[in-house]
């Protein structure tokens, strides 16, 4: 099953799992608002709980939009799942660096590794 809502299209894998991928290019405030909510929306109709985050598509995150990363992993774990982040490009991962997010989300390179890590 797939579901596009706007700025998330969603692909089941595994029992329990999803890929997330996230089609906006940048992120900014209104995003990242629209992120939150859609991601939830999607948490709470699918009941899926082992969440891949694919951010292929973005090629710029502003601060609200790391928030955005950090409020979809934190609700996902509070509602007792585990979420992995990937396909970061280097310019938002040099950012995620510095604010020493790579330390509080899970990030891996390719979808392949991201998914096997999150079934875990």
């Amino acid at each position: 099953m797939s579901i596009n809502t706007g700025l998330i299209d969603t692909t089941e894998f595994d029992n329990d799992g999803a890929v997330v991928r996230v089609t906006a290019h940048k992120i900014h405030e209104h995003e990242s608002t629209r992120l939150i909510e859609e991601f939830k929306a999607f948490l709470t109709s699918s009941g899926k709980s082992r969440i891949v985050m694919d951010y292929t598509e973005v090629e710029f995150v502003s601060s609200a939009g790391l928030g955005a990363m950090i409020t979809t992993s934190r609700v996902a774990v509070e509602g007792g799942g585990k979420v992995v982040l990937t396909g970061i490009n280097e310019n938002v991962l040099q950012v995620m660096k510095l604010t020493k997010l790579d330390r509080l989300l899970k990030i891996e390179k390719t979808l392949a590794k991201a998914q096997k890590v999150v079934l875990k």
